[in-house]
């Protein structure tokens, strides 16, 4: 039996960087993070940048698999850059289980990102996300919202970035 799900992606729920940096500032959030591997770290420093798993693999770059790959690309998020809020693994004294590498960014990099960037910030970690939920159970849809329902240092809320050029 074959299935055929289509994920609309028409809906507008992204924000600009400079909107949310806003909304990070007033919340005391400064940095944000990302975890990876030495080998997709690797590839990010050859292409001087943050590179979306859609773009490592367009560009045939080494990346490890990581186990929620089907997934982004199943909701149409694989050419998404994900960071965090908090060192989510330094607050857990755990191993970080996306790789050993761990970027700490200046948030203020969301006041200059390529032109045409969108900006979205989850709810809940897209591995738990539903094909019976709405966009706005998975996402903040607005600044408004973001802005009343933004905790800093909530594991499952992080920010997807998109960018025209994937990095």
């Amino acid at each position: 039996k074959l299935r055929l799900f289509v994920i609309d992606l028409s809906w507008r729920g992204y924000m600009q960087g400079p909107d949310v940096l806003k909304i990070l500032k007033n919340k005391y959030i400064n940095h944000l993070y990302h975890a990876n591997t030495v080998t997709t770290s690797c590839t990010f420093l050859q292409l001087g940048g943050l590179a979306s798993r859609g773009c490592a693999d367009d560009l045939k770059l080494p990346q490890t698999p990581q186990k929620s790959d089907g997934d982004d690309k199943k909701w149409g998020i694989w050419y998404d850059v994900f960071l965090d809020t908090v060192d989510i693994h330094y607050r857990t004294r755990n191993p970080n289980e996306y790789g050993s590498v761990l970027f700490e960014l200046d948030s203020e990099i969301l006041g200059s990102l390529p032109l045409g960037s969108e900006v979205f910030v989850t709810k809940s970690n897209p591995i738990h996300w539903k094909l019976e939920e709405s966009e706005s159970a998975r996402m903040f849809t607005s600044a408004e919202e973001l802005q009343s329902g933004l905790i800093p240092g909530e594991f499952a809320q992080m920010l997807m970035i998109r960018t025209p050029g994937g990095i």
